[in-house]
């Protein structure tokens, strides 16, 4: 029995899910390793649960847009946080409110 040929669209190339290490996130983002630590203690990102110097990939995109925004808007660190965590309540909310579009629309 053959089996079917794959079909190139349908190949996705999963996420990178492994933590990443300190190194690896201030690599990633062009950053010194004692910047990462620093923006840590800030609380601008958070290790992954239960380790101290591993960080979640998804970690590196809110770092990078950290930077953005205070190149692009001059904001100090505190600034920057402040920003990240409207951000983040925003996003949820849009989340939230997508459910109850979508659950009102079922219910029709």
């Amino acid at each position: 029995m053959r089996t079917p040929p794959v079909n190139r669209f349908m190949i996705r190339r999963k996420l990178e899910q492994r933590p990443l290490s300190l190194e690896e996130v201030a690599a990633r983002c062009g950053l010194h390793p004692l910047l990462v630590e620093r923006l840590v203690a800030l609380g601008l990102i958070d290790p992954v649960e239960g380790e101290s110097n591993r960080f979640a990939p998804a970690a590196t995109l809110r770092l990078q847009r950290a930077l953005r925004l205070r190149r692009d808007f001059s904001l100090s660190y505190n600034g920057v946080a402040l920003v990240l965590e409207l951000l983040d309540r925003i996003e949820a909310l849009e989340r939230r409110l997508d459910q109850y579009e979508r659950t009102a629309v079922f219910n029709r």
